[in-house]
């Protein structure tokens, strides 16, 4: 600090004190300039001092209730989303997720997160894109806003959008090459089909990327259960010929309802779908490579098709992925070996094959060591 010079004739720092208060510091006086001065600054920036820890103390609490609040809020979405039997999110806990947004709308510290959560919280209704633009404007790079951003494109239909966010996905590595090596697969196993369900993030995006980015030669329509949440998704899918079920829930009861409105449409089920579903249908799903065809009364895959698929399908998340992605995707490759092993089985005492040109139980106890299965598989076998 800088202090006034005293008067020139003084060659000392005399100070004189008011006896009556100069046990009362706070009413002290200083009578030279400086000292006035430096007494007054020094009361001054103790006040900004407080006030400015204050205001740091209001900002710290609300950006840890935001934290708090926003942690919540995708746990909540999170555990919603993984049940094995529906998509649609319980009244309850969508009752949670509405609270969530409510308290961060009230933060004005929490404008991403409540634009951002304020969509997630709608299930993919269009109507709330306008919060997920403000989201994107605020954090372009934000994996979770790309995620939803990539959803709302394709649930209008707007695949150059879709296309962007896919690819900054992949950037971000939200996307894997193990991903895309077995959506390449589940494409190729659906081929003969005129409609592929997928489930989820995985098999959906990379499904996605594999047509949309890769121009994949099967550009067969792709439907997500997950996206069927939006009534602008099942307006779209009934305008293409798609009969829907009436009942607003995504569960079991939805998708083996949708595959008898829909026997004509040819059914590919992507095996990244939870087992639950696959209950109600079971007489009638044949797997062939990645999927399960939805049968009725068409003829069941010869062997040679079988095997012609299985030697053409690169395999990568068997034969060259090792990371722990790849080691449970490769299981999803099982129920095609167990079939073809049946078949053969039948074949050779029939007569009608002579020899095997898949060595399906090798393959079978690859896939087992690999996926940390080979107890469930020893048992069936």
């Amino acid at each position: 600090m800088t202090q006034a010079q005293p008067p020139a004739q003084n060659n000392s720092l005399n100070f004189q004190f008011n006896t009556n208060q100069i046990q009362e510091e706070k009413n002290s006086t200083f009578v030279l300039d400086s000292m006035v001065y430096q007494k007054e600054e020094l009361r001054e920036r103790s006040v900004k001092s407080k006030t400015s820890l204050e205001r740091e103390k209001t900002e710290s609490a609300s950006f840890s209730k935001k934290q708090v609040v926003s942690k919540s809020f995708t746990q909540l979405k999170k555990s919603a989303s993984s049940q094995p039997e529906y998509r649609t999110i319980e009244p309850a806990i969508q009752e949670e997720l509405d609270k969530k947004v409510v308290e961060l709308q009230a933060d004005s510290t929490a404008e991403f997160e409540y634009n951002l959560f304020y969509y997630m919280a709608g299930n993919y209704d269009v109507d709330r894109a306008p919060f997920l633009q403000k989201a994107l404007e605020l954090s372009p790079n934000n994996s979770d806003v790309l995620i939803q951003s990539m959803a709302n494109s394709i649930i209008i239909g707007d695949t150059t959008d879709a296309k962007k966010y896919l690819l900054k996905l992949k950037d971000e590595e939200q996307i894997s090459e193990e991903g895309l090596s077995y959506a390449a697969d589940v494409l190729l196993s659906s081929a003969d089909c005129n409609t592929l369900i997928t489930y989820g993030f995985l098999d959906t995006y990379c499904v996605l990327y594999e047509q949309i980015v890769n121009k994949n030669s099967n550009q067969i329509p792709v439907i997500s259960l997950d996206f069927l949440q939006s009534q602008h998704y099942r307006n779209a899918l009934t305008k293409l010929g798609y009969a829907i079920p009436g009942q607003r829930e995504v569960n079991v009861a939805f998708l083996e309802a949708f595959c008898a409105l829909n026997q004509d449409k040819n059914l590919a089920l992507s095996l990244t779908i939870p087992s639950p579903y696959f209950v109600p249908l079971q007489s009638n799903l044949v797997p062939f490579g990645l999927i399960f065809e939805v049968q009725s009364s068409r003829d069941l895959p010869s062997i040679q098709k079988q095997e012609d698929l299985w030697l053409t399908m690169n395999r990568k998340n068997i034969t060259k992925f090792k990371s722990p992605l790849s080691n449970n995707l490769s299981s999803n490759y099982l129920p095609m070996l167990f079939y073809l092993e049946s078949e053969y089985a039948r074949a050779f005492d029939l007569n009608i094959v002579k020899y095997a040109k898949v060595n399906t139980e090798l393959h079978i106890q690859w896939i087992g060591l690999k996926s940390g299965k080979s107890a469930v598989i020893n048992k069936k076998n």
